[in-house]
């Protein structure tokens, strides 16, 4: 199952991204200004669109935005 955490560019959301990874286990950060790395998309929880987009295959949502 993969997870969505948004606000994954912030000092909570980040933490949570990196102990998932390293726990192996499947997320997705949305953030505003995504890098190059394929564990993020870039979207804006104000942007229905790219939300919906952001939420395609996912189970879960960390909300940290």
């Amino acid at each position: 199952m993969t997870v969505l955490v948004t606000g994954a560019s912030g000092f909570i959301g980040r933490r949570l991204c990196q102990s998932l990874r390293g726990d192996h286990l499947a997320f997705r950060g949305l953030q505003r200004n995504a890098t190059a790395n394929s564990c993020y998309v870039p979207g804006n929880l104000c942007d229905p669109g790219s939300l919906a987009q952001a939420c395609i295959g996912v189970g879960s949502v960390f909300h940290c935005a």
